[in-house]
């Protein structure tokens, strides 16, 4: 049996620095303690595009195959 790793993909409306600083400790709570591949979108909007739309389809779309 092959032990499949539970993912997670955080998306969230950028209204406050607040809410960013939160979604970012959650994202990395659920990889730490919870053990889960857990990326959100402001990770990706630094290192990969600017289209979040694209952004968002690709990882999802990564993350269900």
């Amino acid at each position: 049996m092959t032990d499949k790793i539970t993912t997670a993909f955080l998306s969230y409306s950028w209204d406050s620095p607040d809410h960013e600083k939160w979604i970012i400790n959650l994202t990395n709570r659920l990889r730490i303690e919870g053990g889960i591949d857990a990326n959100c979108d402001k990770f990706e909007i630094y290192t990969q595009t600017t289209d979040l739309y694209s952004m968002m389809f690709h990882l999802l779309r990564k993350m269900t195959t």
